[in-house]
């Protein structure tokens, strides 16, 4: 093993015990009826469930997981836009959660969301758009800003000279690339990426994704990058963690879970992926329905739609198993060390 192969990479970012629950707002009237006894006690929705997960410098963690599992409670509560309801987030060692966490450890961690129409300001020209957080936080002394936002905006593929221009004179996908460049005019270590091609045109998806690509190169950049599209996730990722009912039920590197998904969870997934080389009759979706997060089933959330599940399944919660091939999965069915059998073509 030569030198460079030894060295453990750099964590940048980690989760620990990181969970979030959401409780339904009460009128008046649900008060009433709950004071009473005519009521039971408010719904809650546990997004997050005891979720660890760790981001390592210069890295792409890939995310995903059917709708409704997490993955967005996830990357807001990692950019601080959420506080968690127990664990904490660590930026470097330090809790960004915290009393000691201030704006500018955050400043290091930027999002791009889903909808690049809805998350623009109409009434504001794109110049002020993308320098409003330099000016604020001082990210470069304001004699340098305006010119700050147009090397910016030159790295994400924009003319600088559009600055003067409002969001609705643009397309969606250059919307998305004002989004981007408003994330990396503060200088950030981390993007986090909340389904952030999920809503432009196929083959803008394609110029966005080597955007993304081409600034992790040129600025070093780490990215969380959430996804339902497990074709976006393949194309991007170094590793990817696997979503299910707010837990993670899988983490590896990303040729490893393709090739060898070890959660049975992972393995539906995997074999939905369309391809040439399998037969179209062979295809079978996942059985059943997400449950609802109001009220997940005890034990293996994934237990009612898994064909292997058994009554352990069904009473206790597993925990995840590092694999011999160095990926990790929640399944009562794999023991540590276990090897796993390479995917279907």
């Amino acid at each position: 093993m030569n030198a460079a192969a030894s060295i453990k990479p750099q964590i940048l970012l980690s989760a620990r015990g990181l969970s979030k629950t959401f409780r339904a707002e009460d009128d008046l009237i649900a008060r009433i009826a709950r004071r009473i006894g005519l009521a039971g006690p408010p719904s809650v929705v546990r997004a997050l469930d005891d979720v660890d997960v760790t981001i390592h410098k210069g890295e792409v963690l890939g995310v995903v997981g059917e709708s409704g599992c997490g993955k967005s409670t996830l990357g807001r509560t990692l950019a601080g836009l959420i506080k968690p309801s127990r664990g904490e987030v660590l930026y470097q060692g330090q809790d960004i959660h915290g009393k000691g966490a201030n704006n500018k450890l955050r400043l290091k961690m930027q999002m791009v969301f889903q909808n690049p129409h809805a998350s623009l300001n109409p009434r504001k020209r794109v110049g002020d758009i993308i320098g409003e957080a330099v000016r604020a936080h001082r990210v470069v002394p304001p004699r340098d800003v305006d010119r700050h936002v147009s090397a910016i905006m030159e790295s994400s593929g924009l003319d600088p000279q559009w600055k003067s221009r409002f969001p609705h004179q643009f397309s969606g996908g250059q919307r998305q690339r004002i989004n981007i460049a408003r994330a990396l005019a503060v200088k950030p270590d981390l993007i986090i990426c909340d389904e952030a091609v999920s809503a432009l045109d196929v083959s803008v998806q394609a110029q966005i994704l080597n955007l993304f690509l081409e600034l992790r190169r040129k600025f070093g950049l780490s990215y969380l990058f959430i996804s339902h599209d497990l074709g976006v996730i393949r194309h991007v990722s170094d590793r990817i963690a696997v979503m299910y009912l707010g837990k993670v039920v899988e983490i590896g590197e990303a040729s490893d879970v393709f090739a060898r998904p070890a959660h049975p969870y992972t393995q539906a997934l995997v074999k939905e992926i369309p391809s040439i080389k399998r037969d179209v009759n062979s295809f079978q979706p996942i059985k059943g329905e997400l449950p609802s997060p109001l009220s997940p089933p005890s034990g293996c959330h994934f237990h009612p739609r898994c064909e292997f599940a058994g009554p352990r399944c069904r009473s206790e919660v597993p925990r995840l198993t590092t694999l011999a091939n160095g990926h990790q999965a929640a399944c009562h069915l794999l023991t540590p060390g276990d090897v796993t059998q390479e995917a279907a073509a």
